[in-house]
């Protein structure tokens, strides 16, 4: 596993001395692996919810009801989160090479523009026209 250290900043509140680790490759495995499990809904308030998380952390309201809630909700979405990455490891950088789980949202069936039973271009008109209702309104 890559790892890099840095020198804590002077604003840096945790009370650790000497460096902090990450591991930037873990990171992106894992954020690999929620790109195929997640909807993107769910993906995007994971993102969102993060940064309140971070606010909350840093502000020392660890034992904030805020803080056990987004701990429950985060959970909740990591239940669907497994899967084997393949990382590819060149010049001091790691990179995502492949993924698979058993829970994957993707499917080459539905990812393909060919026509089978899972799509016809009728399908299309209705989505575009329930799409486009609140862009219509505001054109008025």
């Amino acid at each position: 596993d890559q790892e890099i250290q840095r020198p804590h900043q002077p604003e840096d509140r945790r009370q650790e001395e000497g460096h902090r680790r990450d591991h930037p490759s873990g990171y992106r495995a894992h954020h690999a692996l929620e790109s195929i499990t997640l909807d993107r809904l769910t993906a995007h308030y994971k993102q969102q919810v993060a940064l309140k998380y971070a606010e909350l952390v840093y502000d020392g309201l660890w034992f904030c009801p805020l803080r056990e809630a987004i701990d429950a909700f985060v959970t909740s979405t990591q239940r669907d989160v497994t899967g084997t990455v393949r990382m590819k490891c060149l010049k001091g950088r790691a990179s995502v090479a492949g993924i698979e789980s058993p829970n994957s949202l993707y499917s080459p069936d539905l990812a393909s523009f060919t026509m089978g039973q899972e799509y016809t271009p009728s399908d299309a008109t209705g989505f575009i026209k329930l799409f486009g209702l609140q862009i219509k309104g505001r054109g008025r």
